[in-house]
């Protein structure tokens, strides 16, 4: 249990720092300003627009979404 906590504690410290850089530099943290998220897929194409922004890549708009995101699940 202890090994755990310990990812677990790390993983968040690292998500924090990343998110703490992105927001200094003004980028959105998913994908890391470029408005645009790779991945691979035999049903997609290889190129999407990151929707954690809405393809602005901006982190004021990553922010908006979080928070309506948030605020979605209270309900």
């Amino acid at each position: 249990m202890k090994l755990f906590t310990f990812l677990s504690d790390w993983f968040h410290a690292q998500h924090a720092k990343h998110v703490n850089k992105m927001k200094a530099e003004g980028k959105c943290p998913a994908c890391r300003g470029t408005a645009h998220i790779s991945f691979i897929s035999p049903f997609e194409g290889h190129s999407v627009v990151c929707p954690s922004c809405n393809g602005s890549g901006l982190y004021s708009d990553w922010e908006e979404i979080q928070e309506a995101v948030k605020k979605e699940d209270r309900m």
